[in-house]
């Protein structure tokens, strides 16, 4: 079975991962465009510490070919805990 993206739209609030994992320090993002295959247009967040910017064709932290990323600096994307418990949520319903 291949793996799927989760489905996100422009102006969909997701997470920023400074890394390669899920398990890196997160920001606050949003999605600025949805390519194909999963990959994202982002603006990250400003907080206290970082000034915003953006980050362009960042794969998902599931995603088996976030490998092929050209520097570990582009980071990955996941979903917020929030729209995690929607989704689970939605599956129960059907």
């Amino acid at each position: 079975m291949s793996w799927h993206p989760p489905k996100y739209y422009k102006g969909d609030v997701v997470l920023w991962h400074d890394g390669l994992d899920a398990s890196a320090r997160s920001f606050v993002a949003l999605v600025t465009e949805c390519g194909k295959d999963g990959l994202v247009d982002l603006y990250v967040i400003p907080t206290s510490a970082y000034n915003g910017f953006p980050k362009s064709g960042v794969r998902h932290a599931e995603d088996p070919n976030k490998h092929a990323i050209h520097n570990q600096d582009d980071g990955v994307w996941s979903e917020t805990e929030r729209a995690k418990l929607q989704y689970v949520a939605k599956e129960k319903v059907r």
